[in-house]
């Protein structure tokens, strides 16, 4: 108002900025409701807001989970600041009906016709659809064929395939193949059409429907292509059939098509999901000899693939022939070595993959560090596991609810009671409920250590009371009378010669809980010693050895 006053032109990015105020005002502040509507009314009387408006300058404004009625050029048809050109005024459909308003888009295509110099219906229609094509909009690709129906423009086998192509990409097979059928009525498929109807069997997983089409499109006297197999190939991997994909890699082979590097991929990673390493490095080795060079994605597909099979020593080998051959390393390939050194249950060596991904200039995420942590469950590594956790807390990665269970099954591998009470407690006052994988690895201590238990599901009456205090310190009172319940409801089993107090009853609370053992009084992360009477306890080493074996949950 100020610069409007003294005769002052507004730069555009401000004008920018009062756009930008008006939608936070009308959807994120409670309250501000009254203010918006007059915020718009200075931009619009302004002398700069209306060469503002004339100059597209909503263009690109409007926010794609907002309201398409915060735009008055939507809601009325004399409001100014349409395109002139036809390909504007379909880059701003596009938006509009990114928002999903249909009712909207009427009003604002009326307006562009009215307004709009040169406008073009057919060249609108088919830019649209285009754009909500790529986007995998279904109803705003419907929206433009219907829209080309109601004035008369008959749809080319183009305009089709781009409609095919919007339901491809959303995987809504069944819509995909009722518009095949209005299309047949129409005008002669080709086959870039029984591409992309393969393409989408893909989508949705499907593999024998992809195999229908493919058959009908040799029926129908159309000769397949690399993409035809290669679209084959990708929906059996992603339903996991490695035995049907690589039969169609036979397929195509022998009719003289040449298998590409999307083809390779897939072979190598549904071989390796499989668990069929030795198949996977036959199609990389083939690929190579094929005087293909596989790319990063190759690699990393080969490497989990290593790692899911649990052969350590295979990742490392061609990670080193990666490096090698020029490819370029990134974080998918060191979450996968660290992957591979976790599954086995080498603590060490994914630690040492860790630290040198962070020499490399790399920053872990939170998928790297729960990896890691799991390495420490599977060990009983406490000491470990509260060190990556507090790292990762330095590398700025908030920790999740899988987090702090891996942490927790360190300490009942590890058999410490006082740790155990700390992190369960921590997960909740830093917000994160107890789920199944937590009461599942609590039971894990119920059932082999409190005597007279027979139902495996039961936790330990420390791990009740642990719970019910977390509750009780921040205030959720329903909580904690949830688990003081349950608590009361469990039959009096004797505790574990080991198990502090809490065990009998005794409440914990937070840190204090830690000193009420006789090993809790040590910081967080020193590695605890055994029970005292573990060696009189011959039953209880059994099972400690058994849960080594078998690894967290």
């Amino acid at each position: 108002r100020h610069c409007s006053s003294a005769g002052l032109e507004l730069p555009p990015p401000s004008f920018d900025c009062l756009l930008a105020l008006r939608h936070k005002l009308q959807t994120r502040l409670p309250g501000a409701h009254s203010t918006a509507p007059s915020v718009m009314a200075d931009i619009q009387q302004s002398s700069w807001g209306q060469r503002r408006l004339a100059n597209n300058s909503f263009k690109g404004k409007v926010p794609r989970m907002g309201n398409v009625h915060d735009f008055d050029f939507v809601d009325k048809p004399d409001s100014s600041g349409i395109p002139d050109t036809t390909e504007g005024c379909a880059q701003l459909m596009a938006k509009v009906l990114a928002a999903g308003d249909l009712s909207s888009a009427e009003a604002c295509l009326e307006v562009m016709v009215s307004k709009s110099k040169g406008f073009s219906m057919k060249h609108f229609c088919l830019t649209v659809l285009k754009m909500s094509a790529n986007s995998g909009n279904t109803a705003a690709a419907a929206w433009c064929m219907e829209c080309m129906a109601e004035n008369g423009i008959v749809p080319s086998v183009k305009a089709f395939n781009t409609l095919l192509n919007a339901g491809a990409k959303a995987g809504d097979l069944a819509l995909v193949e009722k518009w095949w059928n209005s299309m047949s009525k129409g005008c002669e498929p080709t086959a870039v059409s029984y591409n992309i109807m393969i393409s989408a069997c893909a989508q949705a997983k499907n593999g024998n429907r992809a195999e229908y089409w493919f058959d009908k499109m040799v029926r129908d006297g159309f000769k397949p292509c690399n993409v035809t197999y290669g679209t084959l190939i990708d929906a059996n991997a992603k339903r996991g059939n490695a035995v049907q994909a690589q039969l169609w890699a036979l397929r195509m082979y022998s009719a003289g098509i040449t298998l590409d590097i999307m083809a390779y991929n897939s072979l190598i990673s549904v071989c390796g999901k499989s668990g069929d390493l030795v198949k996977a490095e036959f199609w990389l080795n083939h690929m190579i000899s094929s005087k293909l060079e596989p790319n990063e994605k190759v690699y990393n597909s080969f490497i989990h693939a290593c790692g899911k099979c649990g052969a350590l020593g295979k990742a490392e080998e061609w990670f080193e022939r990666m490096e090698k051959s020029g490819c370029k390393t990134d974080m998918i390939s060191y979450s996968s070595m660290i992957f591979a050194a976790a599954k086995v249950g080498n603590l060490r060596r994914a630690e040492w993959w860790m630290e040198y991904m962070l020499k490399q200039g790399f920053t872990p995420n939170i998928i790297c560090v729960n990896t890691l942590l799991h390495a420490c469950a599977r060990k009983g590594d406490i000491q470990t596991a509260a060190m990556w956790f507090a790292r990762a807390q330095q590398f700025n990665i908030h920790p999740t609810e899988v987090s702090f269970n891996s942490v927790i099954d360190a300490c009942v591998t590890g058999a410490s009671v006082s740790e155990a009470v700390y992190w369960v407690q921590r997960m909740i006052t830093d917000g994160f409920h107890p789920n199944e994988i937590t009461i599942l690895t609590l039971s894990r201590w119920g059932a082999g250590h409190e005597q007279g238990t027979s139902r495996t599901r039961d936790m330990p009456r420390w791990a009740y009371d642990a719970m019910a205090t977390a509750y009780s310190e921040i205030g959720s009172h329903v909580e904690a009378a949830h688990w003081q319940a349950q608590l009361a409801g469990l039959p009096q089993y004797h505790a574990d010669p080991g198990a502090p107090a809490a065990a009998q009853g005794a409440p914990f609370s937070g840190r204090q809980g830690r000193a009420q053992g006789g090993q809790a009084d040590q910081p967080i992360g020193k590695t605890r010693g055994k029970h005292p009477q573990q060696q009189q306890q011959p039953q209880q080493q059994r099972w400690r050895q058994q849960q080594q074996q078998v690894g967290a949950l």
